[in-house]
């Protein structure tokens, strides 16, 4: 903006200014200012003087214009430029630890995270949004994903990997961020380590199909007290101990499970 003073001051410390934009946008208003000194100068000059002391100045509108014009602008990078892509922060944390735990980037380009820095602090976002965005017409999803109108994930499934190829790595514990999770199939890949018990966490969660890995260790007690679980399948892998006294929840509900193909020591009269 220029300031052009509506009147020349003579040794008043306020002045009142119209402001008018150096550039001509199409809609943009003059306002007007007065603007205040920030500190009382020492003396103040004739106002004739082509000379005026540098100070500084705090500019409060007499007046809010009645029509705010719309920016022109590119809108802010960062993580909070795109809300469908906010849809909810914590699925995207875990969609960029899932991609830096395991090789999934090497079958789809779309699961892919860029990182950016606030402050000091570098964090991740996905590059593209998951779900889609509808504000953007862009209503492809990541493969292996499906959403609910909310854009949330609702089923996370490695199906689309090319046959005679598999995901390997490690489920991370951020599993959890996943709220609304209904389907979690990881079946026939490669993924090692512990199953989390963060798992147990989703309350949604209905059917887990992690058989045919190479998951190890126990299985998390916490699980068998999940209520929405209609079928589980641990088949096929390097499970050890014994099978969890909570999974007699399953059993009295005739939930299908599966657990055959590791080396467990079972209950009594549960199904493998």
């Amino acid at each position: 903006y220029t300031m052009f003073p509506n009147s020349a001051p003579t040794h008043m410390p306020s002045m009142n200014y119209t402001m008018h934009p150096v550039a001509s946008p199409t809609h943009m208003p003059s306002m007007n200012y007065t603007v205040f000194p920030n500190s009382a100068p020492t003396h103040m000059p004739h106002h004739e003087s082509s000379h005026h002391p540098t100070m500084q100045y705090t500019m409060q509108p007499n007046s809010a214009p009645t029509h705010m014009p719309h920016s022109s602008l590119p809108p802010v990078s960062g993580p909070t430029a795109n809300p469908t892509m906010m849809q909810s922060h914590t699925e995207n944390d875990f969609l960029c630890e899932f991609i830096d735990s395991t090789n999934i980037e090497r079958y789809s380009s779309a699961w892919h995270c860029i990182s950016y820095s606030t402050g000091g602090v570098t964090t991740k976002m996905p590059a593209t949004p998951p779900c889609g965005d509808a504000a953007t017409g862009m209503n492809m999803t990541w493969p292996g994903l499906t959403c609910d109108e909310h854009y949330r994930i609702i089923q996370l499934d490695m199906k689309f990997i090319p046959p005679g190829n598999r995901v390997s790595g490690k489920i991370p514990p951020s599993i959890n961020y996943l709220e609304r999770l209904q389907i979690l199939d990881l079946s026939r890949n490669k993924f090692r380590g512990l199953i989390p018990a963060e798992i147990a966490d989703l309350k949604y969660l209905e059917e887990i199909y992690l058989n045919h890995n190479r998951f190890k260790g126990h299985i998390p007690a916490k699980i068998g007290h999940m209520r929405k679980i209609r079928r589980l399948d641990f088949s096929f892998n390097y499970l050890i101990g014994y099978i969890p006294n909570s999974f007699k929840n399953f059993y009295r509900r005739k939930i299908p499970i599966r657990l055959n193909h590791n080396p467990l020591k079972g209950l009594k009269g549960m199904n493998l």
